[in-house]
């Protein structure tokens, strides 16, 4: 088996779902499309919203199925056990990144119905909805923090791991 074949074998879930959320920040840059709604009704507004919810749900689940898939082969083909703990937490932190992506669109694009929903009453399930996207996403955010120093740590024992199990060769 030729060794592009083998990394693309290996890698290809773990670039689409990097390129997923890379995708959607260069979506950004486009004006804002169906949430300028000033003139639709709340039940317009809420359909919109529903269905945006719906879509980066959705996009994070594929994002997340396809790092899970990629883990599977790490743990497939890795060797020891040391590459699979480092492997796992790099593969933790897109997961994480796409987790608070999906969160803060769905907190962005229901604040204006909480709000409101809350002026006007009822529609609590806007309001939990957005209070919740936000809680935790700053939890998860914390979590990000904690994966990017294990995966440093880890890398500092892999590379002294790497560098002890070697053999000394000197001048004889």
């Amino acid at each position: 088996m030729s060794k592009a074949r083998q990394i693309f074998g290996r890698y290809w879930s773990l670039a689409i779902a990097c390129l997923i959320p890379l995708l959607d920040s260069y979506a950004d840059r486009f004006p804002e499309g169906p949430i300028e709604s000033q003139g639709q009704s709340i039940a317009a507004q809420s359909n919109v919203v529903t269905t945006l919810c719906l879509i980066y749900g959705v996009g994070a689940a594929i994002c997340l199925g396809l790092l899970i898939h990629s883990w599977v082969m790490q743990r497939r083909l890795t060797r020891n056990m040391w590459r699979l703990v480092f492997w796992t937490h790099v593969l933790l932190f897109p997961a994480f990144i796409t987790l608070i992506l999906g969160l803060h669109r769905i907190q962005t694009y229901t604040y204006d119905l909480a709000a409101d929903f809350q002026r006007w009453g009822g529609g609590v399930w806007y309001q939990s909805l957005h209070f919740h996207a936000e809680d935790v996403a700053e939890k998860l955010i914390w979590l990000v923090l904690l994966d990017a120093i294990l995966i440093i740590l880890w890398a500092i024992v892999a590379a002294f791991k790497n560098k002890s199990s070697r053999p000394v060769s000197g001048p004889a």
